[in-house]
């Protein structure tokens, strides 16, 4: 039986030194310092809607619901689109580096073998070591 791989990766976001953080500012700047590296923003949310389920059924609410309807009261008052806001990057191996709201989160690409998903989430590690710098 053939079998596909990948890693979610979600990362803590602090800075040094500095006592209130805006995280989302912080996360939102490290993914789009990516975007020098021919990544590109290109990710469409037209047919994501975290209520309906793969199989069908579709969920009048979720607990991440009260979080979303927060995080939208902040964000609105940001000089930036959704698509900044979200900064998703669809990368050249087919991973995804964005901001998942308050950190980074890295994605690997399907892999079908497990040396191959190591290979992928040590690059998620190297590009965002590269941005911290």
């Amino acid at each position: 039986m053939n079998r596909v791989f990948g890693i979610e990766t979600e990362y803590g976001i602090t800075v040094n030194g500095v006592e209130n953080v805006d995280v989302v500012a912080e996360s939102i700047e490290l993914v789009r310092c990516y975007t020098e590296h021919g990544a590109l923003m290109k990710w469409d949310y037209n047919l994501e809607d975290p209520h309906l389920d793969a199989r069908g059924f579709r969920a009048d609410s979720l607990m991440q619901d009260t979080d979303e309807s927060v995080y939208y009261e902040l964000d609105k008052n940001r000089p930036l689109s959704y698509e900044e806001i979200k900064s998703d990057l669809v990368l050249s191996n087919g991973a995804r580096f964005y901001n998942d709201h308050a950190h980074p989160e890295y994605s690997t690409p399907e892999c079908t073998l497990l040396e191959d998903v190591v290979a992928q989430d040590k690059a998620g590690e190297r590009i965002l070591a590269e941005c911290v710098r």
